[in-house]
């Protein structure tokens, strides 16, 4: 792949979702999540930053390649009946029924236009307190 056309905080520095913790619900009760998105290439700067050497007596600048905000779109794989995602304020909605006991593996997407990147959560949807 030519690298001209991408920028390297394109490249190295990826967007990506913080990972969420398997989840255990209730069938009936609200799951909410809130996903962290992230986007170290747009967080980079060319300003200097004071980095101190071993003995902390000279102080030297440390440069970063300013970084490309570009944007994001959020995006959800295995969207299980009834779940939404609002890509907007990343937040991931489902009331489970009782028909969808088990596991559900579902796969949220981040993707700035280059490659996506994904990350892959475990809910685990249980009886309710009546069965």
């Amino acid at each position: 792949m030519e690298t001209d056309n991408y920028p390297l905080p394109l490249t190295v520095y990826r967007p990506y979702i913080q990972p969420v913790a398997p989840v255990r619900i209730r069938a009936g009760e609200l799951c909410r999540i809130r996903l962290s998105v992230r986007n170290p290439a747009s967080d980079v700067s060319e300003e200097a930053t004071g980095t101190r050497l071993y003995n902390g007596q000279i102080l030297l600048p440390h440069y970063s390649v300013k970084g490309v905000a570009s944007p994001l779109q959020i995006t959800c794989e295995n969207l299980p009946e009834g779940a939404q995602l609002n890509p907007d304020d990343t937040e991931f909605l489902w009331t489970p029924t009782g028909s969808q006991k088990g596991e559900h593996y579902i796969v949220f997407a981040v993707d700035d236009g280059l490659m996506p990147e994904k990350m892959r959560i475990k809910i685990t949807v249980e009886d309710t307190e009546n069965d």
